[in-house]
């Protein structure tokens, strides 16, 4: 990424896209609407999704750097745009995609701004201040991060839904007064992404609802009749999971996980194990589905034997090739009937510098034959067999990260090469392992359009949207009901762009059937074993329980004339708010469930549960919690038509400072009677606020050999005591030290205690 400041200017052409979430019908929806600033005229038809402005419904500005170019304000200035005067607000955010990386994080305050006048942005001297009122402001923190190249990276802003209403609320997005959004702060990532470019070009996403439509009674495996299959990704003895779906199963075609790769299906040489594959192949023809033929050629999962012929273990690729040609030749005769395509050839495509995957990136395939050969025989030997036993599956390349800008140039380079060599291609996989963030709507239709103009065919192999990181194993995000929200828009978003290509998309398959163990994001990637639940991932439709998420209930929402489309019965999201989440006792806890919503009418009910055994009802209640402990506490909402939904959070309660003592202070002295002597000691007991105790029973013990014996006393309002030991006429030193402190209503927390003990010498 380029460090330079960029200056923007009105002779500057910008494509600037805006998402915003619409739906006609009962589900919020999230439409992409174009704003650029070549279009000639305006148009809008809010009913399909789609709008049009002229340039000048669009200014960016930078409005000011200082400090070393280090801290920028930047303007986006929306004059003309609105949204219909029904308009419910769910949540916005603010996005942009940035290639570069950065060692240090990145704060910046996101303003909402009314305009006082008209006057454009004209240079850097240009006085927010005095011309904008600021009406609501949210802080985004940006964390350190390491870019991998070009794919780069979505830095997504926090919800600003709270800016945009409070826009809304004091300008109604009318084209009487423009609107404009700022972003404050330190760094230069935001500027960095200003560069022009439309695959990085910033985002303004906007989640809203309009409720009209009654809602669809399709069943869910026909909703997409007239759009492309729907698959899932199953392993032999899990088949029994699909009927705990139930009427949700949306499921019409299956991929073998792991059942029909080549160390499953041939383990040894020329000793094929077909039970897993044919139980999964048995399934699928008894229930009128389709299969995915899963892999024909992998750098991965491939037998020992298959690099290794005689004692010294060495192999030819003479020797490989009628391996392979074997291989394939018995998969397409067995299953071909059921396997309507076949991944011939998956991930040989390089990460690094060079154009297919080599040694250095663990392929014994191309060790062996140097040259992309070994991908050509796959696909030529896959079309023989397809002629041999009358067969007509299409043969697929498949790999990950496909919209990435250099991958993809190098697939289209394998797909010249193999056309050249007249051998048979039909299509591309787009694995679809994705994050929240990952590439843009506009990143993977790049992609698309260029396959497509190869004559292929695309299918959506291997779906998943995670929710953490992987790349960095940040396993820090949890499955809160905002975060599957945002999963579901992402789902949406992506199906939305997919029934667009519907014409060009074979297939869409989800790699997994629930979260948690049912999905292999859930499972270390070197031994395969099961991560601590606390790093489990939840990236597919379906929870760990079998029940529909968010994200199902997303993309099956979608307006179709034909027999498939439909609205969606969505079930109601329940929001809770606590503030403060922690503290001392007592502690006032505010909790707000005025968020929660439902797409479907209205939230009828909204009930809390207190873990210190109180409940609540309505939109807002509030707790005193006078005893330190953690209190889990959970709000149910329920809608008009009787579906619930549950959030829960925990309240950690600190003790009540004033009512914590320790020791603060002990000094020691010695008293003369006579010709004996005694030890006089006061101690000093604060609460954790520092302020004195009275009444408090100081527990102590003499001791040292001169003196001996336990003592106590009551401290006064300086919260001081006074103790003395008995008398001696021995020489030496004696000791006191504090035992216990001891207050009804009170806790002495000894690990605070300054001192424990104090000496003195009798001379």
């Amino acid at each position: 990424m380029k460090g330079k400041m960029l200056l923007l200017s009105a002779s500057i052409i910008f494509l600037f896209f805006i998402a915003i979430s619409h739906a006609q019908e009962s589900v919020a929806k999230r439409k992409t609407l174009g704003i650029s600033t070549g279009t000639d005229d305006a148009e809008e038809d809010l009913a399909n999704g789609t709008m049009y402005l002229a340039e000048e419904n669009l200014e960016l500005c930078y409005h000011a750097w200082s400090g070393g170019g280090r801290n920028q304000i930047i303007g986006l200035r929306f004059p003309k745009l609105s949204l219909p005067a029904d308009v419910i607000i769910d949540s916005a955010h603010l996005q942009f995609f940035s290639k570069g990386s950065t060692s240090t994080s990145t704060s910046f305050t996101i303003t909402g701004e009314v305009s006082l006048n008209s006057e454009p942005f004209s240079s850097s001297a240009y006085n927010i201040s005095s011309r904008h009122k600021t009406v609501a402001k949210v802080t985004w923190a940006v964390p350190a991060w390491g870019g991998w190249g070009e794919q780069g990276l979505n830095q997504r802003s926090p919800d600003i839904s709270s800016v945009v209403k409070e826009i809304v609320a004091q300008n109604g997005f009318s084209s009487s007064s423009p609107v404009t959004i700022f972003l404050q702060g330190s760094g230069t990532r935001i500027a960095q992404a200003f560069e022009g470019d439309p695959f990085m070009a910033p985002k303004l996403l906007i989640n809203y609802r309009l409720l009209s439509a009654t809602p669809s009674t399709v069943p869910y495996k026909d909703r997409y009749s007239n759009q492309f299959p729907i698959g899932t990704s199953m392993s032999a003895e899990y088949l029994g999971n699909l009927d705990k779906l139930g009427g949700n199963n949306i499921f019409n075609r299956l991929t073998a996980e792991s059942s029909m790769k080549w160390s499953s299906i041939q383990p040894e040489y020329n000793k094929f194990t077909f039970e897993k594959g044919d139980a999964l192949a048995d399934y699928v023809r008894s229930n009128n589905m389709k299969m995915t033929g899963h892999t024909l050629l992998w750098h991965q999962g491939n037998p020992d034997w298959l690099f290794k012929n005689g004692p010294d273990g060495s192999v030819s690729s003479s020797v490989l090739s009628l391996r392979l040609k074997n291989h394939i030749d018995k998969m397409v005769e067995r299953y071909g009937d059921v396997v309507d395509n076949w991944d011939v050839v998956n991930e040989a495509i390089s990460d690094l510098s060079t154009v297919y995957r080599e040694d250095s990136e663990g392929s014994l395939w191309w060790s062996y034959f140097k040259s992309p050969e070994f991908i050509k025989l796959a696909f030529q030997y896959a079309a023989e067999a397809n002629a041999k036993y009358g067969r007509s599956s299409l043969l697929f390349y498949n790999d990950y990260n496909v919209p990435d800008s250099k991958k993809i140039g190098k697939i289209l380079q394998m797909i010249d090469y193999l056309k050249s060599s007249g051998v048979q291609i039909d299509g591309v996989g787009f694995q679809g392992h994705w994050q929240l963030n990952d590439f843009s709507i506009s990143q993977i239709r790049a992609a698309f359009d260029k396959i497509i103009a190869k004559g292929l065919k695309i299918k959506i192999s291997e779906l998943d949207i995670s929710i953490y990181n992987y790349y960095t194993k940040d396993y820090s995000a949890p499955l809160t009901a905002a975060c599957e929200q945002e999963q579901a828009y992402r789902y949406q978003e992506l199906f939305d762009l997919f029934r667009e290509y519907k014409d060009h998309i074979h297939s869409v398959t989800i790699w997994g059937l629930t979260d948690g163990p049912g999905t292999w994001l859930s499972y270390n990637r070197q031994t395969w074993e099961l991560l601590p639940q606390d790093q489990w991932d939840y990236p597919l439709l379906f929870d760990q329980n079998f029940n529909p998420k968010k994200a199902l209930y997303a993309i099956m929402d979608f307006a179709d004339s034909g027999q498939g489309g439909g609205t969606v019965n969505q079930p109601p999201t329940a929001v809770l708010k606590a503030h403060p989440t922690s503290g001392n006792a007592p502690l006032t806890v505010s909790f707000d469930g005025s968020d929660s919503f439902d797409s479907d009418g209205t939230i009828a009910e909204h009930s809390w549960f207190f873990g210190d055994g109180g409940y609540g009802a309505g939109e807002s209640a509030t707790r005193i919690y006078k005893t330190a402990g953690t209190y889990p506490v959970s709000l149910t909402v329920k809608d008009n038509t009787g579906n619930v939904d549950s959030e829960a959070a925990v309240i950690t309660v600190g003790p009540d400072l004033t009512k914590v003592i320790t020791v603060q202070d002990i000094s020691i002295s010695t008293v003369k009677s006579g010709d004996s002597t005694a030890a006089q000691v006061t101690v000093l007991i604060l609460n954790a606020s520092g302020q004195p105790v009275s009444g408090v029973r100081v527990y102590g013990t003499w001791s040292n050999g001169l003196v001996s014996g336990n003592v106590s006393g009551l401290t006064d309002v300086n919260g001081l005591v006074t103790l003395t030991s008995s008398y001696t006429t021995k020489k030496g030193a004696i000791t006191f030290t504090v035992n216990n402190l001891l207050k009804t209503g009170f806790l002495y927390d000894g690990c605070q205690n300054q001192k424990t003990s104090a000496s003195v010498n009798v001379n």
